[in-house]
């Protein structure tokens, strides 16, 4: 296992190399006007999984966990972005000023989760997706339908932020809490 799990590492990490993975994760920390060099190094761990349907991961701090399928072929774009991106943009959202001011203050903790939850989703397995395949992956995106649904409703938006280069605002603060309301 040991060696399918550094087999898989090496080869996402070329994939990284290849697609200038780095200038993504400055996006992101553009978008939600966090300075780069605020942020900690971010660290990639992975252990396996040897079985089953989903893969697992979790973001603590700068620690980006991501559990991996060891025993069948992997698909490195979606593990890049709607997993490992994904991690990643938690770490920045959570650094972002702007989030704290606006989403972090939100008294309902499930409406929270969900909010954070979306941006990482429409950020990694739509717009992270898009910028390493070239195209929008039409599977879905998250294990929660809420979450899937709703990360498929912001795409759009968040893919114009990041076309125009354009730090989230107050305006997108509101479409979000009005999505959520309806």
């Amino acid at each position: 296992t040991y060696r399918k799990v550094e087999y898989l590492k090496n080869k996402l990490q070329k994939v990284m190399f290849d697609k200038k993975f780095n200038i993504l994760i400055k996006k992101i920390a553009y978008f939600y006007n966090v300075n780069i060099k605020d942020l900690d190094t971010m660290h990639i761990a992975f252990y396996p999984i040897p079985y089953g349907n989903t893969i697992n991961a979790y973001s603590m701090q700068n620690i980006e966990s991501i559990g991996i399928f060891t025993s069948r072929p992997q698909q490195y774009y979606w593990i890049l972005s709607a997993t490992i991106l994904h991690e990643i943009e938690h770490t920045i959202y959570r650094k972002s000023k702007f989030v704290k001011q606006y989403f972090r203050i939100i008294k309902d903790k499930k409406k929270r989760r969900t909010i954070n939850e979306i941006f990482a989703t429409a950020i990694g397995a739509g717009w992270g997706y898009k910028q390493l395949s070239g195209r929008i992956a039409y599977k879905s995106w998250y294990n929660n339908d809420v979450y899937n649904k709703n990360a498929k409703i912001i795409f759009p938006m968040i893919e114009q932020y990041f076309n125009l280069h354009k730090q989230i605002d107050k305006d997108f603060a509101i479409y979000i809490k009005g999505l959520l309301d309806e």
